[in-house]
């Protein structure tokens, strides 16, 4: 969810909303304040967006911050970062051994906005697994 707070009749309120009527991947609220883009997440904690009040600007942070950093592979996670001509890093594990999830998971951060990276069941899998 992608909260902002913003005058009334503010550019900056203008530019929220010209971002929030493209993006179908984020829930959008505004409130009346100082002008601030907060982003909730609930895997990785809420984060503040501190760049120029500009559409493309806005986007790109969203896009960088807006999801985890390990997703599991999917058909919308795969058309997004085929659109963006990101790299898709996919690890088959046991997402249910949570020492593995938790040591994928770190990695997967530090690779934040460079790649995107996601997992897969290897057990249900497996045949994908091997052939990749």
């Amino acid at each position: 969810c992608v909260v902002g707070s913003f005058a009334v009749g503010s550019d900056d309120f203008d530019v929220f909303m010209s971002v929030a009527k493209s993006e179908d991947d984020f829930r959008f609220g505004n409130t009346v304040g100082d002008t601030t883009v907060t982003l909730y997440t609930v895997d990785e904690g809420d984060k503040v967006y501190d760049g120029d009040m500009e559409k493309s600007a806005l986007k790109t942070w969203l896009k960088e911050e807006g999801y985890p950093a390990l997703q599991e592979l999917d058909q919308n996670v795969w058309q997004r970062s085929s659109a963006a001509q990101v790299s898709i890093f996919v690890a088959f594990i046991d997402p249910n051994d949570e020492s593995v999830f938790a040591a994928v998971t770190n990695v997967a951060k530090s690779f934040k906005g460079k790649i995107t990276a996601t997992f897969m069941n290897a057990e249900e899998n497996a045949q994908l697994a091997e052939r990749w």
